[in-house]
């Protein structure tokens, strides 16, 4: 590069264009920027050969991961690593229950998960998923009632089976930054190699390093570091997320309003980045009626649906608003 420069300004006084010399500059610094271009790296004939050895491993044994959700696994088909999926909700819906019911699913598989929460501890984490592989309400143990024997022993049993199974990786932290959430990712795939699958609660709760920017550019810095992490880790990345007010509104039958890709609060990043956008679809007034002394609701969020449901079976849908590459729809 140096003898070139010097050749464009000595050119002057010799047989040779300066344009001709100016034009080997610009592509030496073509080729330059090239060299230092961010990349995949990957030609088309390894990428040939990648998507061939992922379909002949399709029809040995699934590459997905399943969730063990049959609503979003009858949709999806399952989790794909190098992928980010959301699960937004409105508070109180379900949104970190659905993610922990994942997480014990697919660590009861024999998958290695992993969860990093911003919004509950280490051990109300453990807490809960005891709860969700039991099937016993952490509520029996509160406000003075006693649970049953069997209530009792099927507790502590899933709760040394959380503890005791290598699957069930989870970390609570009271530190809500990115660069903190991110180097606790990052030590998490450290130390376990084969983690295939990372859930992150909540999107929108976690800080961005420059917090006195508009919250849509911070909500997109986070949404956008999350996404990078899950390409570069290669794991399946399901971030949990909030919904906005909007996504409440009733309809004209009294039905609830159902969210879609504009309802996620505070930036639409996050849809952009997501390669899954999945929304928990749920009639908030069914959840008051069946807390009420009668003990039940008749609100349906399916059309032509009209059975007795408690607290403890209460409906749920699950829209898939967006599916890179396969289709969309309504499990439940």
């Amino acid at each position: 590069m140096q003898n070139k420069c010097e050749e464009y300004i000595n050119c002057m006084n010799t047989d040779i264009h300066p344009q001709e010399v100016l034009d080997d500059i610009k592509s030496m610094v073509d080729k330059l920027e090239d060299s230092v271009t961010e990349g995949e790296s990957m030609t088309k004939e390894e990428a040939r050969d990648a998507i061939l050895e992922k379909y002949i491993n399709c029809s040995k044994e699934s590459v997905y991961i399943k969730t063990g959700i049959d609503g979003i696994d009858d949709i999806i088909i399952g989790l794909e690593e190098s992928s980010h999926y959301i699960i937004g909700g409105r508070p109180s819906m379900g949104k970190t229950a659905l993610g922990l019911s994942i997480q014990s699913n697919i660590a009861l598989s024999g998958i290695k998960v992993g969860i990093v929460s911003v919004e509950t501890l280490t051990q109300g984490l453990v807490e809960r998923l005891a709860s969700i592989s039991s099937e016993v309400s952490t509520n029996v143990f509160r406000g003075g009632t006693t649970p049953t024997q069997d209530e009792y022993h099927r507790f502590t049993n899933s709760l040394t089976e959380v503890v005791d199974n290598p699957n069930f990786v989870v970390e609570g932290t009271t530190n809500r930054s990115i660069t903190n959430v991110s180097r606790i990712i990052r030590k998490m795939k450290r130390d376990h190699p084969d983690m295939r699958v990372i859930i992150v609660d909540y999107l929108q709760k976690i800080e961005s390093t420059n917090k006195n920017a508009p919250k849509h550019n911070q909500i997109e810095e986070v949404s956008g570091i999350v996404t990078d992490l899950c390409k570069k880790l290669n794991v399946a990345m399901v971030s949990l997320a909030q919904l906005n007010r909007e996504s409440e509104k009733k309809q004209k039958d009294d039905k609830p309003e159902k969210p879609d890709l504009h309802s996620f609060d505070g930036s639409s990043s996050i849809e952009k980045d997501a390669d899954v956008c999945m929304l928990i679809y749920r009639d908030r007034d069914a959840n008051i009626e069946a807390q009420s002394p009668q003990g039940w609701t008749e609100r349906s969020i399916f059309t032509g649906d009209s059975e007795r449901q408690s607290v403890s079976n209460l409906q749920a849908g699950i829209i898939v608003a967006k599916n890179r590459d396969g289709r969309t729809g309504l499990g439940r």
